[in-house]
């Protein structure tokens, strides 16, 4: 084999760093595609906004596990000889291994060779009912199990956070993979969105929260307003998007009796990108303000799983009721459906329900073109949320929710034919996916 891991307890093994984003792996393997050919990507299709997801290297034989919410990496194994891929400090395990007591059949003694080379560490734990003992240090364990007439060999070795969790003990802290609230690699990193409504429902501000040192205080966060803030305020905040791009596509004007007339006459307004954070902006093409911002959820087998980190929010009412990304829709329009006044919870429509709609595809479009941006969308982007609830006052039931297919277009989604539901909120929009999680969230 051409290359080593470097073991690292508790951090790293090479470049799988613990803390690492789920985003950033899948760019680093893409990276770096002879060297890692094949990745699989496993998770629970009933839960896939709650369950971890899998990512499975065939060569090296790793698999990395990463926490549902976060989708931050919690722990590193490493599977099939692990001796002949990990080095520690510099000496490959595999030679050390070599050099281990021999038992009577030839094998050699490898708990005998790990506590020569790592030192001496608590009893191994009980056999696990598949043959396998399993040494712990903090940080990084070691599975092994019986051959023959009493050698071992190694079968597995697994590196997970440190500290530890609370009360778990050393020798049983690789079951419960536990990161800190802000690991060193998750510096600078979004946090939490918090989407502060009135009582009315309304959206009034988004506050960002960024990861920070533990040993400093946590710095304000970052306040922006939909129609007051501008291009310039998200770059002096942000730095740089990744990815910017036109509104080109106006389809769902359709939708919309007002975006007619003029639309060939007015410019078009301009998406900004930052998908290491989840988040896209609409900006306004004259006055370079707010128009939407866009939150993306990442969700395996979605069509647009892996192109941005997953962004975690929440909506906080006045008397702090807290609803989010970690919830699944149904909870989510119960509390936005639990104001005092009239409000219905509406499908995408007229108005700003149609450019609801827009924001969501354009920037997924953005994500598959690498720039270039086809964009579908209303050029009511003006319209206001009143417009939602005059519309919603007209008819006495809710409005079903449109219906979205990402792979329309030709996308490299994940399942051809695959479709989203949007439900309308005045000022908020939610791409709902078949397992009832939410996708993609809209502001404007």
């Amino acid at each position: 084999m051409s290359f080593k891991l470097d073991l690292v307890p508790g951090d790293a093994l090479s470049p799988f760093q613990l803390g690492a984003s789920l985003f950033n792996t899948l760019n680093l393997l893409q990276s770096y595609r002879q060297v890692y050919p094949s990745v699989k990507v496993a998770w629970d299709e009933d839960a896939p906004s709650t369950a971890p997801i899998h990512l499975i290297l065939s060569t090296p034989p790793v698999s990395l596990l990463f926490h549902p919410l976060s989708q931050r990496l919690t722990r590193i194994e490493v599977r099939e000889h692990p001796g002949d891929w990990v080095e520690y400090h510099g000496r490959s395990l595999r030679q050390d291994l070599g050099q281990g007591v021999t038992g009577e059949d030839g094998e050699s003694d490898v708990v005998k060779t790990i506590r020569r080379v790592m030192g001496p560490t608590y009893s191994a734990s009980s056999d696990n009912g598949g043959g396998e003992e399993v040494l712990s240090y903090p940080g990084v364990a070691f599975g092994v199990v019986k051959i023959g007439n009493g050698g071992s060999k190694l079968s597995r070795i697994v590196i997970t956070p440190l500290p530890a969790p609370p009360n778990v003990p050393v020798q049983e802290a690789w079951l419960h993979p536990t990161l800190p609230d802000s690991p060193a690699v998750s510096q600078g990193d979004l946090r939490l969105v918090e989407i502060k409504v009135n009582e009315a429902r309304l959206v009034q501000s988004v506050a960002l929260s960024f990861h920070f040192p533990d040993s400093t205080t946590p710095p304000d966060p970052i306040v922006l307003q939909i129609g007051k803030t501008t291009s310039e305020d998200l770059l002096c905040e942000l730095g740089s998007p990744i990815r910017s791009f036109w509104k080109e596509d106006d389809r769902m004007s359709i939708h919309s009796a007002s975006a007619q007339g003029d639309a060939a006459l007015s410019p078009n307004p301009y998406f900004i990108s930052h998908p290491h954070l989840g988040l896209t902006f609409l900006i306004h093409p004259t006055s370079h303000t707010l128009l939407k911002i866009i939150l993306h959820s990442n969700l395996p087998g979605e069509v647009n799983f892996g192109r941005s980190s997953r962004c975690s929010w929440e909506i906080v009412t006045p008397n702090s009721d807290r609803k989010g990304s970690s919830h699944p829709f149904s909870a989510i329009s119960n509390l936005l459906l639990s104001s005092g006044d009239d409000g219905r919870h509406l499908g995408v429509h007229h108005g700003a329900n149609g450019s609801q709609r827009s924001a969501s595809v354009d920037s997924s479009g953005s994500h598959r073109s690498g720039g270039s941006g086809r964009s579908k969308g209303s050029k009511g982007e003006h319209s206001s949320s009143n417009g939602i609830r005059d519309h919603a006052s007209l008819s006495g039931e809710p409005e079903r929710p449109m219906i979205l297919d990402r792979t329309v277009d030709g996308g490299d989604g994940a399942v051809n034919g695959k479709t989203t539901e949007i439900h309308g909120f005045p000022g908020i929009a939610l791409e709902v996916t078949g397992s009832g999680d939410v996708e993609t969230v809209w502001l404007f």
